[in-house]
């Protein structure tokens, strides 16, 4: 069926990730949060964002890991503060409008 290939993909992407000791509990909690009829909060969003920092920071999660755990909630990001502006790998700061773009690297 559709849904099953799609919970097979879901895995695949997960063992495939980078993540060595899986994503810190305030992610599975965040994402749990956001798949029941409970809306995820931000106060979720942000021990989500934490949490992956922290594992990533402690050497239990790898680069390639954090980067797929940190567009998720990016995403999210996004729809619980749609005004907040995000960066880009570049280091420059954007505005949800796409139009704003201040550099913050140091050159």
């Amino acid at each position: 069926s559709q849904i099953a290939k799609q919970r097979i993909m879901e895995i695949q992407s997960y063992y495939s990730s980078g993540l060595s000791h899986g994503p810190p509990s305030s992610y599975v909690l965040f994402r749990l949060a956001c798949g029941s009829r409970f809306d995820a909060s931000r106060d979720l969003l942000w021990y989500a964002m934490v949490g992956v920092s922290a594992q990533h920071n402690a050497g239990l999660l790898d680069d390639l890991g954090y980067q797929h755990l940190h567009g998720i909630l990016e995403v999210h990001r996004g729809k619980l503060f749609p005004l907040a502006p995000s960066r880009d790998p570049n280091n420059i700061l954007l505005s949800n409008d796409g139009l704003t773009q201040i550099s913050t690297s140091a050159e």
